[in-house]
């Protein structure tokens, strides 16, 4: 007997019928994601890593990074987790943060490191003073010893503490500021389950004073175009940052790979621009059963052609 979402959820045979519609429904914008993570793939054996580098290391592992979250996306989009591809492409932004800090600043690896260690350390005292419990493999052991080792990098030769900046810092000394305010604040609301993000799991009645229902199961509409494109030029322009980083943005090879994935992304970003404002125009327009005050062509030409402008007239409404 074929199960319901209500009955199993995602894992329900009715989930699986619902995600094959989605594949259907986004057959072309499917067919470019594959086509990204191959491409991403071939970039991959461009490179090799074999020195003790640790900015190139850092490079190699971000990109490495961003591809696996970039796959998981692809899954989670055909899938219908829509909070949960939100997220995920906030992870392929975060790294692409990263990897650009990577590219402006000669400390970024060691910061980094010693970001990471700090933590370690924070870690190591609470379960010393008892506020965390304490595998069996790290009971007996002098902990003032382990906490010193992970705190050895947290100064530079001249003991000036090494600070790693802020997300949001490293954005704007990197020029990403726009990212930053406008995606990274948006699927921040999925990875924190903001009062936003949560919004999409209630229904409202059509005046927006009351709740209907709750609402639960695969999410399919526009939020899947959305989503995919930031992801994958999200994914690409890790690709460029990391390259750079590798030394090799000036060769031949990925020279020729990366600008005709290029233009492939920006055929898409255009041709489902277009659809989203159609879209879009045609719910206000049924919303509010009056037609818009300027012709569609003449609202198009006062949108600049970057989807970020068309999410941020979506999240406006």
């Amino acid at each position: 007997m074929a199960t319901k979402i209500s009955f199993n959820g995602f894992f329900s045979d009715q989930a699986k019928e619902i995600s094959e519609e989605i594949k259907k429904e986004h057959r072309q914008l499917f067919h470019y994601l594959s086509e990204v993570n191959e491409k991403a793939h071939q970039y991959r054996g461009l490179w090799r890593v074999r020195s003790r580098d640790l900015k190139r290391l850092f490079a190699a592992a971000l990109f490495n990074r961003a591809l696996t979250a970039y796959q998981a996306l692809i899954l989670l989009i055909q899938k219908g987790f829509a909070s949960e591809a939100r997220s995920t492409c906030r992870n392929i932004l975060e790294a692409k943060f990263r990897l650009a800090y990577l590219c402006n600043e000669p400390e970024a690896a060691v910061r980094l490191i010693a970001a990471g260690e700090k933590r370690r350390a924070d870690r190591l005292r609470d379960m010393k003073l008892g506020k965390l419990p304490v595998p069996k493999a790290l009971e007996n052991q002098d902990w003032d010893a382990v906490i010193a080792k992970a705190e050895e990098h947290l100064k530079d030769e001249k003991g000036v503490e090494r600070k790693l900046p802020s997300i949001r810092q490293i954005a704007e000394r990197c020029g990403l500021e726009q990212d930053y305010l406008g995606f990274y604040s948006l699927f921040s609301e999925a990875t924190h389950s903001g009062h936003i993000e949560i919004n999409s799991y209630l229904k409202f009645n059509p005046e927006g004073t009351r709740v209907e229902t709750l609402l639960y199961g695969l999410e399919d509409g526009d939020w899947v175009e959305l989503v995919a494109l930031q992801g994958a030029g999200f994914m690409i322009d890790c690709m460029e940052y990391s390259a750079q980083i590798l030394e090799i943005r000036s060769q031949r090879h990925f020279d020729l790979l990366f600008k005709s994935l290029l233009r492939r992304n920006d055929e898409m970003m255009e041709r489902f621009r277009e659809l989203f404002i159609e879209a879009h125009l045609e719910k206000r327009v049924a919303s509010s059963g009056k037609k818009p005050r300027a012709s569609i062509e003449g609202w198009r030409s006062s949108v600049r052609r970057n989807i970020t402008n068309s999410v941020n007239f979506w999240f406006a409404e």
